[in-house]
């Protein structure tokens, strides 16, 4: 089974996700939540958390499975300054890819 996100490009450490969003910068919409901050390490880091309010186990993971997919197509210089932790929202999981998409790479936009 292969990684959409190669490991040493995902936030693992508790610490390392503490260290986000102590800089307390994020940008929002009605689907995800995205916290961002100056690279910790060398690459760029991507953290993806879904809530116990999204749904059960197998929602959770469909959610996260689509938003690494998305964050995948997306070409690596829009976030190499940044590490990012996007946080997906219960409408996520109602809506279409062909809806989300546009927004994400909107949010990411906001970023850069």
């Amino acid at each position: 089974m292969s990684c959409i996100i190669a490991k040493p490009r995902r936030l693992t450490k508790s610490s390392h996700f503490k260290a986000v969003f102590d800089h307390q910068q994020f940008v929002d919409n009605r689907f995800v939540r995205l916290y961002f901050s100056e690279r910790l390490k060398d690459t760029p880091s991507i953290g993806v958390i879904t809530t116990k309010k999204l749904g059960g186990a197998v929602v959770r993971n469909r959610a996260r499975r689509r938003i690494k997919a998305m964050i995948s197509k997306i070409e690596v210089d829009i976030y190499s300054h940044f590490d990012l932790i996007w946080i997906v929202k219960r409408s996520f999981s109602n809506t279409t890819s062909e809806v989300i998409e546009p927004e994400i790479f909107r949010l990411l936009k906001k970023v850069t």
